[in-house]
This record gives C-alpha cells, sequence and structure tokens, in this order.
C-alpha cells in the first residue's frame, strides 16, 4: 500500500485506522475520523502517564511508503511554522499531512466502579443535572481540588478528574450548557478551599469514607 491512516498520542501511534493505493480514499477516511472528532463534547486534555498527568496531543497522520515521495513536503508544526516532513517508524514511511483529533473524556464518578463505570459529560449532565431541574430542587455545584461537587441537604454526588484543570473547565462547561438551557436550580459556589468552605475536607471524609490525604490529592496520580 502507498498511503496509510493513523492515529497518534503524544507522537506515539495508537491505532492503525486504514491503508490503501489511492490518496483519495485515505482522505475520505481522514474526514470520516474529522466528523468523529468534531462531535466530542469534552475532549481528553490530560493523560495518565508514567505516573505523572501530563498535556494529551492526538492527531490523525496520513503517511506515504518514502519511494513515492520525490520532493521534501512542508508541514507545519505546533508553531505554525512549516518544516520539512517526519520520518515515521522508520525510513519507509513520511508524513505527508496531519490534522488535529478530539477523543470524549471519560470520568470516574464516586459510588461508581473507577475503571469499568466510566460516565462522559452528557452521562454526568443526564444523571446530576437534567434528571432533575425543577426550580425548588436547589443543588450546589462547586469544585475542590480535581473533585467537581453536587450537594444539598438530600444528595451528594462526586466527579473526580484527572487534575484541577480538568475539574474547573467541567464546572465552567456544565455552568454554560445551565444557561444555555436555563436551567436555573443550581447555586454556583465555584472553586473552593478549606478557608474559603470551612469544614470542605472533614464533610467530604464524611460522605465518602476518605482518609483527608485522599481528599486533598490534585490528581488522580498519588
Amino acid at each position: 500500500m502507498r498511503y496509510k491512516l493513523i492515529l497518534t498520542s503524544n507522537g506515539r501511534r495508537i491505532e492503525h485506522i486504514t491503508a490503501s493505493k489511492k490518496k483519495n480514499t485515505i482522505y475520505k477516511a481522514l474526514h470520516n475520523k474529522i466528523k468523529e472528532s468534531n462531535k466530542v463534547l469534552f475532549n481528553v486534555n490530560y493523560l495518565n502517564k508514567n505516573n505523572s498527568i501530563m498535556e494529551s496531543k492526538y492527531e490523525l497522520l496520513i503517511l506515504e511508503r518514502s519511494s513515492f515521495v520525490n520532493n521534501k513536503s512542508l508541514l507545519k508544526n505546533d508553531f505554525g511554522k512549516f518544516v520539512e516532513h517526519i520520518v515515521v517508524d522508520n525510513d519507509d514511511w513520511v508524513i505527508i499531512d496531519k490534522y488535529p483529533f478530539k477523543i470524549e473524556e471519560y470520568f470516574w464518578v464516586f459510588g461508581y466502579h473507577p475503571k469499568l463505570q466510566r460516565k462522559n459529560f452528557k452521562e454526568i449532565l443526564d444523571l446530576f443535572v437534567n434528571s432533575n431541574t425543577n426550580k425548588e430542587y436547589q443543588k450546589m455545584l462547586l469544585v475542590y481540588k480535581n473533585k467537581l461537587i453536587f450537594r444539598n441537604e438530600d444528595m451528594f454526588e462526586m466527579v473526580i478528574c484527572k487534575c484541577v484543570n480538568d475539574s474547573i473547565r467541567l464546572y465552567n462547561e456544565i455552568e454554560k450548557y445551565c444557561n444555555k438551557n436555563r436551567i436555573r436550580n443550581i447555586f454556583y459556589r465555584g472553586y473552593v478551599t478549606d478557608k474559603t468552605y470551612p469544614n470542605i475536607v472533614k464533610y467530604l471524609m464524611e460522605q465518602t469514607g476518605w482518609n483527608s490525604k485522599k481528599i486533598n490529592r490534585l490528581s488522580t496520580r498519588p
């Protein structure tokens, strides 16, 4: 095959999508993947990798066998500068085109299995926002470190994010959704600390059974 389409994560190939002798077949597959990417509501921005949290970068790459490439092609790098094409895996293939790609994020929700029952953004909205929009059923939304919390006298729900940036981003997206859809029964407390929200650690320990060390983690990595 002369061409192939792959998906990479931070420069490492994670999926071989298709291969073909024809360039237009590859670009058709590329456009289908771009459509898939455009449907993502809350994309993965961070990865748990090598015992640390790092920013993610997913890309779709079109590769061509180097034996067919007579002239050096140019691609824009992350800074918008045109650079020569890059050799991938070995000298047999070179990148001739690339596009950013988004993947839907899935979250650990307290009370659900942290790996087998993770929830995406739409599922979180359905569980904790759309399930009861009655103005008389008031609930508070707040962020403590990497944890997003819904609470009132009768409910406690918590979404554990990979890092603080993700929990704040999730909070902001939920607020945008509620404003757009005129959902008025949520009080937004914002990002809180044990100083701005006295006894928050004690409250979370009571609700979860976790110790203070686990409550105070900034990410899903110790």
